[in-house]
C-alpha cells in the first residue's frame, strides 16, 4: 500500500480497505507511535491516517485480497440494514 484515503479516485485504487487488519508483533509498536502522532495532530481524524503515516515514514504494508464476498460499511440505519440482510446469509 502506498496511499489510503476516503478521498481517492476509486479508478486510481487497487482496492478498498475494509477495516480487517493483521498487525504483526513486530509492526506493533511503529504503528503505536505512528496512531500517537496522528492524535495528537489532530484527534477528530481517522486510525487509517495512522497507517498512511506509517507508510510515510517507510514501513511497508502489504494488503489482500478476501475474494468475492459481500459486506458493507456501516455508518446509517441503511448500512446496517444491508449488513444484516448478509449476516443472515451466513
Amino acid at each position: 500500500m502506498t496511499r489510503i484515503t476516503k478521498l481517492m479516485d476509486p479508478a486510481e485504487a487497487t482496492g478498498e480497505y475494509i477495516g480487517v487488519t493483521l498487525i504483526e508483533g513486530a509492526a506493533a509498536a511503529g504503528l503505536a507511535d505512528a496512531l500517537k502522532t496522528v492524535w495528537e495532530t489532530d484527534p477528530q481524524q481517522f486510525y487509517e491516517h495512522g497507517y498512511q503515516e506509517l507508510v510515510n515514514r517507510g514501513f511497508r504494508i502489504d494488503v489482500a485480497p478476501i475474494g468475492d464476498v459481500q459486506w458493507v460499511e456501516i455508518d446509517n440505519h441503511d448500512d446496517l440494514a444491508r449488513g444484516r440482510e448478509i449476516a443472515c446469509q451466513y
